[in-house]
């Protein structure tokens, strides 16, 4: 019997990583190994910089990207920077927020407790990012919004530190979750 040559099935091109995007990886890892600088060493680099230099390539596309560089772990603050340009991308923040919630909630669960606080910070403000967000959230994955509540709990944990309106607010996300929304009563 001949032997019939098999054909592997054509995998589709790889997306061609264009120099901005390799840029801006290029400058999250700096400011990422800034950030992890230990308390009283000097920065190698200058922070100010680097982020000017992101802030002229990003785009919504790299916000998994910036999103994933977030470590609780910085004493300098300078991951500030990258989340504050990450959240000035309105409506694709919220969605790449939902979508790495799981993995940044596991990895720095103080991003994610003050990613929420922000984004509900917005109720009732004119800048109420709130419905947008919460409609989003009707479609997320179920581990996603499994992610939600368990940052809304570690939220819960120091309610000392929540004006009223805050836990009002809260109570709203919870309480659209399915979840117990009585903690934030009070």
């Amino acid at each position: 019997t001949a032997a019939k040559k098999k054909t592997a099935a054509k995998k589709p091109p790889a997306k061609p990583v264009t120099k901005d995007v390799a840029d801006a990886h290029a400058i999250l890892a700096e400011l990422s190994n800034a950030a992890a600088t230990p308390p009283g060493e000097a920065l190698a680099v200058d922070p100010q910089a680097l982020v000017a230099q992101l802030e002229a390539v990003a785009s919504p596309a790299l916000l998994p990207d910036l999103l994933g560089a977030l470590e609780d772990e910085d004493p300098y603050g300078i991951l500030w920077s990258v989340f504050y340009l990450a959240e000035n991308m309105d409506d694709a923040y919220l969605q790449a927020l939902l979508d790495a919630m799981p993995g940044l909630h596991a990895r720095a669960p103080r991003w994610a407790e003050t990613a929420l606080i922000r984004i509900w910070n917005t109720h009732d403000e004119p800048d109420d990012c709130t419905p947008a967000f919460l409609a989003q959230m009707k479609t997320a994955d179920a581990s996603v919004r499994a992610a939600v509540l368990e940052v809304t709990g570690g939220i819960a944990r120091d309610l000392d530190d929540l004006v009223p309106k805050q836990r009002a607010a809260l109570a709203v996300l919870v309480d659209a979750l399915g979840g117990d929304a009585s903690v934030f009563a009070g």
